[in-house]
């Protein structure tokens, strides 16, 4: 009768070699055991993921640096970055009065048609009005 002790943990066959510290019926057994555990301890940590973009989770076959659940998720966020950065551009200050705004136009320098009209008289060296 075979001992229980005598059987392979991994595969269930008959271990030759009788080390006592022996669990495995050869060095491939071993390896597929170790490969086996290794990769359910990466799938536990990959579990619970969620995508940066709309949160759901992330199936744990995607690599472990992924972000985003797919590619459309990933233009998205990347759309919401460069228009956020663009916003924070177009904010400037007026030449003539130094009050923060939001141009309509790219080359606009003043804030109203008033600070510009001043800014002209001043360079003109028209009175002001």
């Amino acid at each position: 009768m075979i001992d229980m002790r005598d059987l392979c943990i991994h595969c269930g066959a008959e271990i030759v070699d009788r080390r006592t510290s022996a669990d495995h019926c050869s060095d491939v057994c071993a390896t597929a055991k170790r490969v086996a555990r290794k990769s359910e301890e990466i799938r536990a940590a990959k579990a619970g993921r969620c995508c940066a973009w709309c949160g759901t989770t992330l199936p744990v076959e995607m690599l472990s640096t992924a972000q985003f659940c797919s590619q459309t998720c990933r233009n998205r966020e990347y759309s919401a970055m460069v228009a956020a950065e663009r916003a924070r551009e177009r904010v400037r200050d007026c030449e003539e009065c130094g009050v923060t705004f939001t141009p309509k136009r790219r080359t606009a320098r003043f804030c109203s048609a008033r600070c510009g009209k001043v800014n002209w008289d001043q360079r003109q060296g028209s009175p002001r009005r």
